[in-house]
């Protein structure tokens, strides 16, 4: 040990003599930082330059990989010193499940392991992956992404609520409707409201007026009411035209009387 130390010892005073060099660091794996007229590069223990003097900042190895920053951008290089991140990014995040967020002129996008950026800087924000998936943000408008950079939700709605029982309720153009977990609209944005769905069925209102739809989005009571109560003992009182009825669970509807 005490042998590879001197050894290492006297390349760095080889190199500091014979490349002018204002600063060598420590060896640690066969490598070492180096420093001159503010650029940084690295060495191995043969003295070689494996990392040409050209970057502003070196950050320390972590799984093979370094963060270097030129000309205020940030790239990323190998332990053999190749930059297989390109120096063109305002900013880089850590990464997480093999991939990382990217920004370049203020728009996001991301990279994986390899330094393939296969989701295009393109966004206004990339929200966390969660169950294989991550809202972006386009132009103010949402969509959604899924582990492969694909857009499977365009970016085109002005909400996208969070999924719950494999379904989520969307905003567009101040009208709602709802996405499956494919990004299918299996029910167009075309009411004023959607509730909360209560034993498989929601309120919905279009043109001030109030209907069911089902899990499906099917709307098995039309939206023709200009009032429906609560659910009990499986029938709801309805108002159609100043009159009140009564409707049961499965959209049939009982004559109407008189208030």
């Amino acid at each position: 040990m005490k042998k590879i130390l001197f050894i290492a010892l006297i390349i760095s005073q080889t190199a500091l003599a014979q490349y002018g060099y204002d600063h060598i660091d420590k060896f640690k794996n066969g490598r070492a930082l180096i420093n001159k007229n503010g650029l940084y590069g690295m060495i191995d223990e043969k003295g070689i330059e494996f990392v040409p003097l050209k970057y502003d900042f070196i950050s320390k190895f972590k799984k093979g990989n370094a963060v270097v920053t030129k000309n205020g951008l940030y790239g990323m290089i190998n332990e053999t010193g190749e930059e297989f991140v390109p120096a063109k990014y305002n900013h880089i995040g850590k990464f997480k499940n093999r991939k990382a967020v990217v920004t370049r002129d203020g728009l996001y996008g991301m990279i994986n392991e390899s330094g393939e950026e296969f989701v295009p800087a393109k966004y206004n924000h990339i929200g966390k992956f969660k169950n294989r998936k991550a809202v972006v943000v386009s132009d103010a408008l949402y969509g959604m992404i899924n582990e492969s950079g694909e857009e499977f939700v365009p970016a085109k709605y002005n909400h996208l609520g969070k999924f719950k029982n494999r379904k989520a309720v969307v905003v567009s153009d101040a009208l709602y409707g709802m996405i499956n977990e494919s990004g299918e609209e299996f029910l167009p944005a075309k009411y004023s409201h959607i509730g909360k769905f209560k034993n498989g069925k929601a309120i919905v209102v279009r043109d001030g007026l109030y209907g069911m739809i089902n899990e499906s989005g099917e709307e098995f009571l039309p939206a023709k009411y200009s009032h429906i109560g609560k659910f009990k003992n499986g029938k709801a009182i309805v108002t159609q035209n100043g009159l009140n009825g009564i409707i049961y669970e499965k959209g049939n509807e009982s004559i109407k009387v008189s208030k």
